[in-house]
């Protein structure tokens, strides 16, 4: 074990590894870190707020689905974007997406078309076929 030394240099009298020290800190056996368990929580999250909400807001008579898509509609018809946006799309759906795709396999064919085992593995190094550089 090598000996640790203080800052005079000299070696101090009772040298402890580093392991030991923290044994003294270590829980027992049978011993929990823990033992009161986890603290009980009110609320069971965000979801349970939300439909506790809703469920008080009901009680008014008028269903919380009417009483948001009122706000919703409110809020679009003084101009919010998002809230014309979300509008939008659940009136007429969202909008499609154009994606630019063209099949490129028949120009790969025709790149590969005749050509020997050595020239492909020389492009699959070079990044370039034979020809442009001179011989393989």
């Amino acid at each position: 074990m090598k000996r640790r030394r203080g800052s005079s240099g000299r070696s101090s009298g009772k040298q402890r590894g580093r392991f030991e020290n923290i044994r003294d800190h270590c829980f027992k056996p049978g011993q929990s870190g823990n033992p009161a368990g986890k603290m009980p929580s009110t609320m069971k999250g965000l979801t349970a707020c939300l439909r506790h909400e809703l469920a008080e807001a009901s009680k008014t008579g008028i269903p919380a689905e009417v009483l948001m898509a009122k706000k919703l509609v409110a809020l679009a018809l003084r101009g919010n974007l998002l809230a014309i946006r979300e509008c939008f799309d659940r009136i007429e759906g969202k909008a499609r997406q154009a994606i630019d795709w063209t099949d490129r396999t028949s120009q790969i064919q025709e790149l590969f078309e005749g050509r020997s085992p050595a020239e492909l593995e020389y492009f699959a190094a070079h990044a370039e076929w034979p020809e442009k550089v001179g011989s393989a």
